[in-house]
C-alpha cells in the first residue's frame, strides 16, 4: 500500500495512438475506476492455506465412519487377492475425506467472513488442504483476521488433536478482487 492510498493492479499492452486516447478513455470509465478504489480503499489481499497431515486426516475420516473402519478390518484379513475390493475400498476412503474437507472448508468460511470485506476460494491442490482461498481484509483488521483463522483451525474435526499448516500469504496485489477492463475498440487499438 502507498502512502497516498491503494494501488490497483495493472496489466500493461495498451497500444493508443497518443496520450489524448488515453485520456479520454480513463474519463470515459472514470465511475468503473472510482468504484473499483473504493472497494479496495484501506483493504490488503491475504491468501490463506490450511491443510493437514494426510495420515491424520485419513484415520479421522476411518473414525468418522464405523461402515469403513469394518470394511478396512475385512480387507486386511482378506488378502493381496482382494485388490479389486482394496481399489474400491480407497475410493470411498477418498470420497469421505473429500465430503469432510468441504465441511471444514464450509465451517472455516464461515467463521472467517466476519473478518473479511470479501473472498475467492480456489482449488485445493490436496485432499488434506480445507482451505485455499484469497480474502480482502481490511488494512487494519489483519491482526484479528489472523487471529480468527488460528481460532477456527481449532473447532475443526477434520484431524483433531493434528496441528493444522497454517500459511497466511500476503499482503499481496489486490488482483483476485479487481476486475477493470478499459480497452480500446478493436478497430482502433494497434494489432
Amino acid at each position: 500500500m502507498l502512502s497516498l492510498g491503494s494501488v490497483l493492479p495493472a496489466r500493461f499492452g495498451l497500444a493508443a495512438v497518443d496520450l489524448a486516447q488515453v485520456s479520454a478513455l480513463i474519463d470515459e470509465n472514470m465511475q468503473q475506476i472510482n468504484a473499483q478504489f473504493m472497494k479496495v480503499k484501506g483493504a490488503v489481499e491475504l491468501g490463506v492455506r490450511i491443510s493437514f497431515a494426510r495420515q491424520p486426516a485419513l484415520c479421522a475420516a476411518l473414525e468418522s465412519s464405523p461402515s469403513l473402519r469394518a470394511e478396512q478390518a475385512a480387507l486386511r484379513k482378506a488378502g493381496p487377492e482382494a485388490h479389486f475390493a482394496i481399489a474400491a475400498f480407497g475410493g470411498r476412503l477418498a470420497e469421505l475425506v473429500d465430503r469432510r474437507r468441504g465441511a471444514a472448508q464450509r465451517a472455516l468460511l464461515a467463521e472467517l467472513r466476519p473478518f473479511a470485506r470479501d473472498h475467492v476460494l480456489r482449488k485445493p491442490e490436496e485432499d488434506t488442504e480445507v482451505l485455499r482461498a484469497e480474502f480482502l481484509v481490511s488494512h487494519d483488521e489483519q491482526d484479528r483476521f489472523q487471529a480468527a483463522i488460528v481460532a477456527a483451525t481449532t473447532k475443526l474435526d477434520f484431524a483433531p488433536a493434528e496441528e493444522p499448516l497454517i500459511q497466511v500469504i500476503g499482503p499481496v496485489p489486490i488482483y483476485h478482487f479487481v476486475s477493470l477492463n478499459l480497452g480500446l475498440e478493436r478497430d482502433q487499438a494497434a494489432a
